[in-house]
C-alpha cells in the first residue's frame, strides 16, 4: 500500500477588510439593472403569456387577467431590488469597509 499524500497547506484566512468602488447602491450591476431587473421582468411577462394561453388548456381566465399594472409592477420590482441592496450592506456592516469615492472607512 503507498504511503498517504503530505497534508495539505492551509486555506489563507479570509479578507478582514473590503474596498467599495461605488456608493449608489451595494450589488454592482447585475443586482441593480442588469441580471436582477430583467429576469424580475422576463417572469412577469411569462405570467402574462400564460394566462393568455390558460384558456386553451381549460382554465377559467378573467378578461383582462393577462394585462400588468406598470406603475405598481415598477415600484413591486424596485422594492425587491431596494430589499437585496439591504441585505448586501448588512453583510458589507460585518467587517471593516473602505469607500474610496466617498473617503469613507468604517
Amino acid at each position: 500500500m503507498p504511503p498517504s499524500p503530505p497534508p495539505s497547506p492551509r486555506l489563507p484566512p479570509l479578507p478582514s477588510a473590503a474596498i467599495v468602488e461605488e456608493t449608489w447602491r451595494l450589488g454592482g450591476t447585475c443586482v441593480n439593472v442588469g441580471c436582477v431587473p430583467k429576469k424580475v421582468s422576463w417572469h412577469a411577462a411569462d405570467i402574462a403569456e400564460k394566462l393568455r394561453q390558460a384558456e386553451a388548456y381549460g382554465f377559467k381566465v378573467p378578461e383582462g387577467a393577462d394585462k400588468i399594472d406598470w406603475p405598481m409592477f415598477k415600484e413591486k420590482r424596485d422594492k425587491y431590488i431596494e430589499r437585496l441592496n439591504g441585505i448586501y450592506e448588512r453583510s458589507a456592516s460585518s467587517f471593516p469597509v473602505v469607500c474610496r469615492r466617498c473617503k469613507r472607512q468604517s
